[in-house]
């Protein structure tokens, strides 16, 4: 008998290790690709869109970020919550039934295309409303405004065939499309314009279309695979828990709205409320595009996560969910602090070469960065909480959180201008984190903090005191380049000395033994 239950143990180690691994080693491809993405991305926003080379305005560059920031919101309302709800229920199907009998993703793409085309209709029923509303600030905004439904609907399927992929595991693939290839598609459409071969009406046309290629790709890759199939018949399980699917669905997609409304309300509010609204929220979006630089691992971790931790609960694994609960802080925190202070002393020069109308980004930058940082220090509390049997706590903490976002930005937006915005979405962050930190430890006893959580957030603080005092080196160049390397050297040797995580020195050791076999 003991002799079973030591061999039931080691099995249970080795899979709980396999598991771990597979995240780990998901997370490290994923994030190879995202920074590859946002390499060329910069490359695109910093670079080509800036009014710097005099191929476009202010407004015109503005214009291709409110497009995508509108895109996303209207993609969350269209799928009506149904993309949560698959990835909740979905291991359900898979365990109880054939693939051949497995209904939920016909009923999910049905409820996207249904969307979808609600949402058409509701814009064009409501486009004398946002005439309104941004006419003033953003003018060349409406010239366009149609151009939102096309880049809408490649989005809902986007987001759909994404969720797919992630449930099937592939990460990685889903990753790459979406941090890679999407860049790629606006890079040439960029280049395309510089050449003289479109006008800007069609390179805004061009623009709004780059997701429907991509969405074909993921689509192409799911079904090839096979494990996904389209069944038109009601399911035996489908019929069992249709009144919970409903109900965490009708939850789901409020609390979806909520939570991406605090991420795109920022640039609508300043193109609608801010005077030069287009302008403005170019210059803005070069901050936050800076801030979702430090949420790359977080976005990696959040889709093998996301399959992950839905099976966890299913199996009631609590062990299993306090592990990567912690490991998902120490490590995101980690990564976080590691990509801040790689950006922020360097902001100086990141103004010196996009022209002095920039330089509120350094302000705006530390203000979201630290709102990050705050969100990154939780792990992955979004999909512990929203996973578990209270659920229904994150949908009302989402609801009370958007309304105060909602307003506390507003208001600071008309009297602070930028800075204002910046100060409202990072004190919402930090509300919102906190509830939930308070929420997952009174009802699932857990907390993500260890002892390595104050020597991370000293070895960061010393190593960006220090880099940020470096005297100018003369040239932009030449002064990023001491300026990284030297907190590189200050904080990267830290992590790995006091064992900050076995992930972190996992992936050291791995890189040194790459190193020095190229070099035998």
């Amino acid at each position: 008998m003991a002799g079973n239950n030591y061999l039931f143990l080691h099995l249970f180690l080795r899979k709980q290790q396999a598991l771990m691994g597979i995240i780990r080693k998901q997370s490290i491809y994923s994030s190879i690709f995202t920074y590859i993405g946002f390499a060329i991305g910069a490359l695109n926003l910093l670079v080509l869109l800036t009014p710097k080379f005099g191929f476009f305005t202010l407004d015109e560059s503005g214009l291709t970020r409110l497009f995508l920031d509108f895109g996303n919101l209207f993609a969350v309302i269209a799928a009506m919550g149904s993309l949560t709800t698959f990835i909740k229920f979905y291991p359900f199907h898979h365990t109880y039934l054939k693939k051949e009998q497995n209904d939920l993703p016909f009923i999910v793409i049905l409820v996207c295309t249904a969307g979808a085309v609600l949402l058409t209709i509701c814009i064009f029923v409501f486009e004398d409303f946002f005439a309104r509303k941004f006419s003033r600030n953003s003018a060349l905004f409406i010239q366009h405004f149609r151009l939102v439904i096309p880049l809408t609907i490649s989005m809902i399927f986007f987001n759909l065939f994404e969720a797919f992929a992630w449930m099937l595991q592939k990460t990685v693939v889903s990753n790459f499309v979406k941090e890679v290839m999407l860049r790629v598609f606006a890079l040439i459409a960029i280049v395309i314009f510089y050449l003289g071969w479109i006008s800007i009406d069609t390179f805004f046309i061009l623009y709004t279309l780059i997701y429907f290629p991509a969405a074909a790709y993921l689509a192409y890759v799911v079904f090839k695979d096979g494990r996904i199939k389209i069944q038109t018949r009601i399911s035996s399980v489908t019929r069992k828990l249709y009144s919970k699917m409903l109900t965490f669905t009708v939850y789901h997609f409020t609390g979806g709205v909520f939570q991406i409304l605090p991420r795109t309300m920022d640039l609508l509010m300043i193109a609608s409320v801010v005077e030069g609204g287009l302008g403005k929220a170019l210059i803005y979006s070069i901050p936050t595009y800076l801030v979702t630089v430090m949420e790359v691992p977080q976005r990696s971790m959040m889709g093998i996560g996301s399959s992950t931790i839905s099976e966890s609960w299913k199996r009631n694994d609590v062990k299993n969910i306090r592990t990567i609960y912690r490991k998902s802080s120490i490590n995101l925190l980690a990564a976080g602090l590691f990509i801040f202070g790689l950006i922020f002393p360097n902001l100086d020069n990141l103004v010196r070469f996009m022209g002095e109308e920039f330089m509120p980004v350094k302000l705006l930058f530390l203000i979201l960065g630290i709102g990050k940082l705050l969100d990154l220090m939780m792990g992955l509390n979004n999909l512990i909480l929203g996973f578990s049997k209270y659920w229904k706590t994150d949908f009302y903490t989402n609801i009370i959180f958007i309304i105060f976002s909602v307003g506390i930005t507003y208001l600071l937006t008309k009297k602070f201008g930028m800075t204002g915005t910046a100060l409202g979405s990072a004190l919402t962050m930090f509300g919102y984190n906190l509830l939930r930190f308070i929420f997952i430890y009174r009802f699932l006893k857990m907390q993500p903090f260890t002892p390595k959580t104050l020597i991370v957030l000293a070895l960061g603080i010393a190593a960006l005191l220090i880099t940020c005092n470096i005297p100018y080196a003369g040239n932009l160049y030449m002064d990023t380049f001491i300026r990284s390397i030297t907190f590189l050297i200050l904080f990267a040797p830290g992590l790995i000395y006091f064992n900050i995580s076995p992930d972190i020195n996992e992936l050291y050791r791995m890189s040194m033994c790459k190193i020095f076999k190229r070099n035998q």
